[in-house]
């Protein structure tokens, strides 16, 4: 979808008429955007290129979105348009919430804390803070390896709380959950000192790993519900 607008010139003031392309989703909550716009300017920046300085221009639009009804800013910059000349073509809107995660209802019934900290450092990974999502991906696993023993063993809840994650790691039965856990936390910690023990692996690996415990987890459940249906 390409839109006409009239840009307000940041130098002179003056009126431009352009083309853009709007973002195709409200950076706030995530529904379809229909590019409404409530004001928008044009001003001058420049970027280094090849050890270069240059000078562009880039379009900035107040947007409006009638589903959540906030506003955000649009980024724009040009680009070649075969039939129109140019384009401004959406870089960034800001600000931006993270998309929830969509995470089975069991899951997030066994260890919403767990979620809620895997959404936080996914949220980090995708603003490139790369070098501590990795962190937030290790306390996500300690939550989801506690509460998943909790919830089968409730009568020694407070000790599980308390001890180490490598021993609860090894209380843990299923041989599948077991080692994906235990690789996780070793991941894990190398993603919190200063030199690693296992090169060659990163966060992308724990989440991973995390996503197949989930999983296992999973049938697991499935498995002690098909057990409760008496022989008939």
């Amino acid at each position: 979808m390409i839109k006409r607008i009239t840009a307000e010139n940041y130098e002179s003031g003056g009126k431009i008429p352009l083309h853009f392309r709007p973002v195709k989703k409200c950076p706030m909550c995530h529904s379809t955007f229909n590019g409404e716009t409530m004001s928008s300017v044009i001003a001058p920046y420049e970027f280094v290129e090849y050890g270069e300085t240059k000078r562009d221009w880039a379009l900035y639009v107040l947007h409006y979105c009638q589903v959540c009804g906030l506003g955000f800013c649009g980024i724009y910059s040009q680009e070649p348009d075969r039939s129109l000349g140019r384009v401004y073509k959406p870089v960034v809107a800001i600000p931006e919430r993270s998309e929830p995660l969509e995470f089975d209802p069991q899951i997030a019934r066994l260890s919403p804390a767990f979620v809620k900290i895997y959404e936080e450092a996914h949220a980090a990974e995708k603003h490139d803070l790369t070098l501590i999502c990795g962190m937030g991906y290790r306390k996500a696993l300690e939550f989801l390896v506690k509460d998943y023993l909790i919830e089968k063993h409730p009568q020694e809840s407070d000790t599980i709380a308390k001890e180490p994650l490598s021993q609860s790691i090894r209380r843990i039965d299923n041989l599948q959950i077991k080692t994906l856990a235990e690789r996780s936390a070793w991941l894990g910690n190398d993603e919190t000192h200063y030199t690693k023990k296992h090169d060659g692996y990163s966060y992308e690996d724990i989440k991973a790993f995390l996503e197949a415990m989930t999983a296992f987890i999973l049938y697991e459940k499935t498995v002690e519900k098909a057990f409760l249906i008496p022989r008939k």
